[in-house]
């Protein structure tokens, strides 16, 4: 079940479109967020400098297709996902969880 509290998974929230949605979602909503990101060509942690350190934010290096992330071994209790990693290569790559 989830709560006013669950945290949410970002992929790709590094990127471009993603680090601004990750910045959006903490100036708006404010709940917790797990970033999961393999800071390829388009990931850049500078662009989430501003919520690096706060509380409820937590990044983790690493590939939605490896077999630990993807397996949804980084997921507690299971929240919703907000896919934005694409790497040129559109959605299809991101398993869907569940």
């Amino acid at each position: 079940m989830l709560s006013d509290q669950s945290p949410i998974l970002v992929t790709g929230g590094a990127g471009f479109i993603g680090s601004h949605f990750v910045l959006d979602w903490f100036s708006t909503v404010g709940t917790p967020l797990v970033n999961l990101d393999k800071l390829t060509y388009a990931g850049n942690l500078r662009n989430l400098l501003p919520i690096a350190d706060r509380t409820g934010y937590h990044f983790v290096r690493g590939d939605i297709q490896d077999r630990v992330y993807g397996s949804g071994a980084i997921c507690w209790p299971p929240y919703p996902a907000r896919r934005l990693a694409s790497g040129g290569r559109g959605d299809g790559r991101v398993p869907r969880f569940g």
